[in-house]
């Protein structure tokens, strides 16, 4: 059982996230609160497994609250805002939910909270966000792109190109952290600089691959190939 707290200085916001609350078995919710300070007494007293927390509040910065939060209970940002993102994950938050929460990204948070209490790593194909935030060169700079609209992902030394048409974005990291990031039943590795999006595979031919809105044709590299075919295999008739 996750026993989490709710802070977020806006009642109609609180209820949103327990009514998700109340839909997830394994959650057990000690209280919330739309009283920061009060808040942060119970998390001290309580030491819950995560709190749920607003950033945006009258009386203090969520971010400034995270600090006070002892290292046992896990942090789930929840704020209608983006710019928050790089502290959050500065301070090691478990997730940042954007408002309005939905459940099914809720749930994914969730998840996520779980996965660190226990130290496991749940599959990637058992969390779909349907965005990631990446790193520019930008000092502090997140730049958030939409999973749907890659096409492919190619390596450029310590930077990675995204190809989302009709624009092109730079983001610093590599291939690898890409793998464990995004969904694998929808991508594949073909090559030591090439992630590709199956569903924007237009021909494949030659050891090479065609994609949808763009003419370049990416090399498929011997030691992907096997897993490469293996992974459209189910959709050959």
């Amino acid at each position: 059982m996750i026993r989490c707290i709710v802070i977020d200085d806006e009642k109609p916001a609180i209820a949103v996230i327990e009514r998700c609350i109340k839909r997830l078995p394994d959650l057990h919710l000690v209280g919330s609160f739309n009283d920061p300070i009060r808040g942060v007494e119970v998390i001290k007293s309580e030491k819950p497994d995560v709190v749920f927390l607003d950033i945006q509040m009258g009386q203090i910065n969520g971010i400034e609250l995270a600090k006070a939060v002892g290292k046992t209970t896990k942090i789930v940002f929840c704020t209608a805002f983006y710019e928050y993102a790089v502290q959050s994950y500065e301070l090691n938050a478990i997730d940042y939910l954007i408002k309005p929460i939905e459940f099914p990204r809720f749930k994914i948070a969730v998840q996520k909270v779980s996965d660190a209490i226990t130290g496991r790593t749940t599959p990637v194909e058992a969390i779909k966000d349907d965005y990631i935030l990446v790193k520019q060169g930008e000092r502090g700079k997140l730049q958030k792109i939409d999973v749907d609209d890659i096409v492919y992902i190619q390596a450029m030394n310590n930077y990675v190109s995204f190809f989302c048409p009709p624009q092109r974005i730079l983001a610093y990291m590599t291939l690898k952290e890409l793998e464990d990031r995004l969904p694998s039943c929808g991508f594949v590795r073909v090559h030591k600089s090439f992630i590709v999006s199956i569903k924007y595979i237009q021909l494949v031919q030659n050891n090479e691959i065609l994609m949808k809105k763009d003419t370049k044709r990416i090399p498929i590299g011997g030691n992907y190939k096997e897993s490469f075919f293996q992974k459209i295999k189910g959709r050959q008739i």
